[in-house]
């Protein structure tokens, strides 16, 4: 009898089954989560319907692809906007304190303060 994954082509490599510290997956969340209503129909007629079953796991299997390669994206985004500001985040004083000593030791500070 073969086995069933030769059913339908499904790259498993990737396909997390377990706790994932990369994606944040730990033993509790796992062993918290609930079967959608939607599968839990699908698994209670699949001696009916193992065409059914095949569709679901394929789905199931996609969706979760995705959902990681989308969490990927986010995390190279959030990773990119931290860079970004650490980057705006720089200390301008030396260089205005020394622009202002500039200005004051050329008189042209005094000017401005007499203008005003």
């Amino acid at each position: 009898m073969p086995d069933w994954r030769s059913f339908g082509d499904i790259d498993d490599t990737k396909i997390i089954r377990g706790p994932c510290e990369a994606f944040g997956i730990s033993d509790i969340l796992l062993r918290d989560a609930r079967i959608s209503p939607e599968v839990e129909n699908v698994l209670s007629q699949a001696d009916i319907d193992t065409s059914m079953l095949l569709q679901t796991l394929l789905q199931r299997v996609a969706e979760q692809r995705d959902m990681r390669v989308s969490y990927l994206e986010e995390l190279a985004t959030i990773d990119r906007e931290n860079l970004q500001a650490a980057r705006r985040k720089e200390d301008h004083t030396p260089l205005v304190y020394r622009t202002i000593r500039t200005l004051a030791e050329k008189g042209v500070l005094k000017d401005i303060m007499n203008g005003v």
